[in-house]
């Protein structure tokens, strides 16, 4: 084979070979940017999670008050009987 046909052919490879990074570059770049709109949707549910979380255990916290309130309201409840509850 002459040598100007091996520098085309070895041309030809490496172009084929370049297109063929710059197609995986693309499709990994796409993969990141679907990696990143996973982990922002993940992170709004995990801050909306953590807010839920937080209300539970205000309303918890409140009931409980309310709850040994009314407990200590009752007639016939010690001090002790309260205190246990508590």
């Amino acid at each position: 084979m002459p040598f100007f046909l091996k520098i085309l052919y070895a041309e030809d490879n490496y172009e084929l070979e370049i297109d063929e990074l710059e197609i995986n570059s693309i499709k990994f770049h796409e993969l990141l940017q679907k990696n990143a709109l996973h982990l922002t949707h993940g992170y709004g549910e995990v801050d909306e999670f953590q807010y839920l979380h937080e209300s539970l255990k205000n309303i918890a916290g409140v009931f409980k008050q309310s709850f040994l309130e009314n407990l200590k309201s009752a007639k016939n409840l010690t001090k002790d009987d309260v205190a246990t509850l508590e």
